[in-house]
């Protein structure tokens, strides 16, 4: 399982798992998304116009619509613990499929509530001093630098820009390895959202396709790389190096 997150809103949260979501889907593999957000617009992202509904997801006991080789949930709920009882039994029911859940910016009780289920945090963040300065907030457990399962990934990078160069800067020095890479910005992604189009249709040579194809590659990496382990000094090792030492 994959969850994408903010600790600030309008990062491009709910962009990144949908390209996630359809990258992984596109490499063969099963994927169903759960979109766990008030605002319920993963689907946009797919095609799906606002007043289409994702289908009777009251329950797991009706098949979800697959687009794109994606298998759309709506997973909203109203209180935390809701939606964390309808994610796990989609996990349940689909527990060969690839999870990927989109969760509201600063919905910190689903979160913990999922906590045990996911393999990876997804943290989205955008060249601005707002959302970098919110980092900070995204773990309450230790220090987001020593959180184990983040990543963080710069949305919207716009290379003509100073503080937007400096940003992506930032972050690989101070996250080295938990930084997943960086996805530019594109005028095209607004556009193929107001045509109900998906980006890959409306503009197959957009940047973003390719940004996501080169993240696609780290995240495969990092999901498959052993588990770290905490030693009795404190160092974190993973398992290949136990093994091997």
């Amino acid at each position: 399982m994959i969850a994408l997150h903010a600790p600030k809103g309008g990062t491009g949260t709910t962009f990144v798992a949908a390209q996630v979501a359809m990258a992984f889907a596109a490499k063969g593999r099963p994927v169903t998304a759960i979109d766990s957000t008030f605002s319920q617009s993963l689907k946009l992202h797919f095609g799906v116009l606002p007043s289409q509904s994702y289908g009777d997801l009251r329950s797991t006991d009706s098949e979800a619509p697959a687009i794109n080789g994606v298998r759309l949930m709506s997973g909203y709920r109203h209180g935390a613990e809701q939606r964390a009882d309808f994610i796990r039994a989609v996990a349940d029911r689909y527990a060969s499929d690839l999870i990927i859940v989109d969760i509201d910016s600063g919905d910190r009780n689903l979160q913990q509530q999922i906590a045990d289920l996911v393999d990876l945090h997804i943290c989205v963040v955008d060249p601005t001093p707002a959302a970098l300065a919110s980092l900070v907030h995204a773990s309450s457990a230790m220090p987001v630098t020593a959180t184990e399962n983040l990543a963080i990934v710069l949305n919207r990078l716009d290379e003509r820009f100073k503080l937007s160069r400096h940003s992506h800067t930032f972050l690989s020095d101070l996250f080295g390895p938990k930084f997943m890479g960086t996805i530019r910005r594109d005028e095209a992604v607004n556009e193929a959202l107001a045509s109900f189009e998906l980006i890959e249709k409306f503009a197959p040579q957009s940047v973003v396709l390719s940004d996501v194809e080169t993240l696609l590659v780290t995240l495969e990496a990092r999901l498959q790389a052993p588990p770290a382990v905490a030693e009795p000094n404190g160092v974190h090792t993973n398992n290949q190096m136990k093994r091997s030492g």
